[in-house]
């Protein structure tokens, strides 16, 4: 169980200038923390730039911080996408944050491909990638269902699993009264770079209804 005190700081890592549905959740929970009257939290952006943080997400409360302190007291929140920052701060609490299953197994597959046979050989001796170790003070955050049954195939039990979910970006709730529901609308439109095994067999069963890959 996560351990808060005065004295914890929560760090959010996140990419920097990103515009995607993985950025936009990390930055709703630190808006959402402060709200909830939570102070110390603060999102870190790997790599640090000047502006990281989107213009879209004005909507949102947040603090940043530079220096990422590795202390028990701490509480680390690191998306899917980063997971090689889990044995980078022993000390600290850390949650994985499973926004896209896809995503890592893309980031994934590109970063053991990036190096040399040489250092594989290596690899295995100094490995500071996390492959679902049962390694202490790691917590599992889950974004979808889907994500949560990847991770329970990988070794995770359901009990060390909390569903976490984020929400519409406010921006487009505004002027509700304009927006009409077409009921009779049968097109679908859905990212064909994701779930492709579900989303062929959606299709297959629905031939009623009209898919449009955006």
């Amino acid at each position: 169980m996560l351990t808060y005190t005065d004295q914890s700081k929560i760090i959010i890592f996140c990419p920097p200038n990103s515009v995607t549905g993985g950025p936009e959740a990390l930055h709703q929970l630190a808006d959402k923390l402060f709200h909830l009257g939570i102070k110390n939290v603060f999102m870190h952006y790997i790599p640090q730039k000047k502006n990281a943080k989107p213009v879209n997400y004005n909507v949102y409360t947040t603090k940043e911080i530079e220096i990422v302190e590795d202390r028990p007291e701490n509480i680390l929140i690191i998306p899917e996408s980063m997971t090689f920052l889990v044995k980078k701060h022993p000390e600290s609490q850390k949650v994985i944050w499973w926004l896209s299953v896809d995503f890592y197994k893309i980031l994934m597959d590109y970063r053991i491909r990036r190096q040399s046979f040489f250092t594989k050989l290596l690899y295995k001796q100094n490995d500071k990638e996390y492959h679902f170790e049962h390694l202490p003070k790691v917590y599992q955050w889950a974004q979808s269902y889907r994500s949560s049954i990847y991770i329970k195939d990988h070794g995770i039990p359901s009990s060390q699993i909390d569903f976490v979910c984020d929400y519409i970006n406010p921006s487009f709730l505004k002027n509700t009264s304009r927006i009409e529901k077409y009921l009779s609308n049968k097109t679908i439109l859905y990212n064909p770079r994701k779930g492709k095994k579900e989303v062929s067999e959606l299709i297959k069963n629905s031939p009623d209804l009209q898919w449009v890959p955006v």
